[in-house]
C-alpha cells in the first residue's frame, strides 16, 4: 500500500513539474477507488487522503 502511495505521489509531482499549463487546459489526476484513500460519495464527489493530497499539491503549485 505504501508503494502505491509513493508511486502515485511521484507520478503526480513529475506531471506537475513537466506540465506547462494554460488557463484553457485542464489537469487530470487519477486515483483508484480504495477505501480511505479515495471514495465516491453519494453526491458523486470523491473524498479521501489521495484526493486531499492531490489538492494540497495543486494549491501549493497555485494551479
Amino acid at each position: 500500500m505504501a508503494l502505491r502511495w509513493l508511486i502515485l505521489s511521484c507520478l503526480l509531482l513529475v506531471n506537475l513539474s513537466m506540465a506547462k499549463t494554460h488557463a484553457d487546459e485542464s489537469l487530470v489526476v487519477l486515483s483508484g477507488n480504495t477505501p480511505v484513500f479515495s471514495e465516491f460519495q453519494q453526491d458523486g464527489t470523491v473524498e479521501g487522503y489521495s484526493v486531499d493530497y492531490a489538492r494540497a499539491i495543486l494549491n501549493a503549485a497555485q494551479y
